[in-house]
């Protein structure tokens, strides 16, 4: 029985993980593409 609760602790513990990774790769993702956007708009501005 022991057993069988650390698997579903590891499975929901993994599961989490992913899903943090996930939101943490599409933050950062978004952080560089405003980052990107900022400097078209700077360029812009010298041209």
């Amino acid at each position: 029985m022991q057993n069988v609760i650390l698997w579903v602790l590891m499975y929901l513990l993994a599961r989490s993980l992913k899903i943090l990774f996930l939101h943490l790769t599409i933050v950062m993702f978004l952080m560089s593409l405003v980052q990107i956007i900022n400097l078209l708009i700077s360029l812009k501005m010298v041209l």
